[in-house]
Formats: structure tokens, sequence, C-alpha cells
């Protein structure tokens, strides 16, 4: 029951928050994955307990460092995203405001949804020193993704 609880109060939480946090995309793919887990009994109840704690320590974690680093909302869940993946993932997040701006009408116009990638996958590449192909898959699936459903 405690698990059950713990999701419901997690996914209320993203739901609610995402389009003024969308960092919470994210966290809310983990949690998305561990209920998934936890429905088809591939951990156990006190395995995804800790998990689910984890996520709510990740959530606070987030919220605190967005207000330390008095980065835009959209910046930061870049920022957030890359942040596994890149050394220093703030300065390169903080690059890609230009590219945004260049290209404002990317959700409703196909020709700026596609430059805006093309300079997304550069500028993780150039400055990220990430390979074209991983570039690609997280400016895709993941910045595009979680951009997306906050309107930005």
């Amino acid at each position: 029951m405690k698990v059950f609880n713990l999701l419901r109060s997690i996914e209320n939480l993203i739901s609610k928050e995402v389009k003024i946090n969308p960092f919470l995309v994210s966290i809310g793919e983990k949690a998305e994955a561990l209920a998934r887990q936890f429905r088809e009994r591939l951990k156990s109840a006190e395995e995804i307990l800790e998990e689910l704690k984890k996520i709510i320590e990740e959530i606070n974690q987030a919220r605190a460092e967005m207000a330390e680093k008095g980065m835009r909302k959209e910046i930061f869940a870049i920022y957030w995203l890359l942040k596994p993946e890149i050394k220093d993932a703030e300065r390169v997040a903080r690059s890609t405001v230009e590219a945004f701006e260049r290209y404002p009408h990317w959700q409703t116009s196909e020709e700026q949804e596609r430059k805006l990638k093309i300079e997304l996958n550069r500028i993780l590449i150039k400055e990220g020193g990430l390979d074209a192909r991983r570039a690609a898959e997280l400016t895709k699936e993941k910045i595009i993704k979680s951009l997306r459903v906050i309107g930005a």
C-alpha cells in the first residue's frame, strides 16, 4: 500500500507542477518505470520504496538547485537532463539559450524545429563532448520531448 500511495503522490506532484518545473518530466519517467517494474513484479516492494525515496530526494535537490542557479525553467530542464551525461552540463545548457531565441517557433514550425535540433546537436557535440548519435538521441528523446510538455 505504501508503494501505491507514494507513487500516486509523486505522479500527482508531477502532473501539477510539470509546466512550471519541466525537469520533472525526466523524473516522472523514472517513477513510471518503477511503477511498471512493481506491477510486473520485477522488484520487491522494499526495493521500489527505496527507489521512490531517491526520486523524492532528486525532486527536492532539483528544486533547490534551480533556485540556487537562477536559470530559466527551460534551461534548467536541459541542464538537469544533461547533468548525468556531460561534465559541465550547466555551461552547455546555458549555451543553448541563443538557439531557442533564434528559433522561437520551433514547436509550430517544422523548419524551425529541424534547425533547432541541428543546432542543439552541434552544441552537445562541440561543447558537451558527446558523439553524434548520443547528441541526436538526447536532443530528440529528452530535450525536445521534455520542453514540448511545457510548451516552452
